[in-house]
């Protein structure tokens, strides 16, 4: 039996998909948070729904199109727009912006729609 030589693999044959898989979508256990409404306004932020929210301590996290939770911290936060930290709930549709810290990805400008 003759052995099959394997394909290399190289950046350029490799293809990114840029949106979540379809199985994530209409699970109920993964809300369809990669689905942004069509009226949201087309700007340079990143679109993401806020997933939880605990008010009382002031943080939570935003679920990016991919499926990956980013903290956010409503003092570290600046707020872009006319909706400040009183519009800030689940389910939010909000646009943001990231920065590196010591403890990793965290939001650090929002602007809520």
């Amino acid at each position: 039996m003759q052995e099959q030589e394997k394909p290399q693999i190289r950046p350029e044959n490799i293809e990114v998909e840029d949106t979540v898989p379809e199985e994530k979508t209409g699970d109920k256990k993964n809300p369809s948070y990669a689905q942004a409404p069509v009226n949201l306004p087309e700007d340079n932020f990143s679109k993401a729904r806020i997933v939880k929210y605990f008010p009382q301590s002031r943080y939570g996290f935003v679920k990016d199109r991919r499926g990956k939770d980013i903290y956010f911290n409503v003092d570290e936060l600046r707020f872009v727009g006319d909706r400040g930290r009183e519009f800030i709930r689940e389910g939010a549709w909000v646009g943001y912006d990231v920065g590196w810290t010591s403890h990793g990805l965290h939001v650090n400008r929002m602007k809520i729609y």
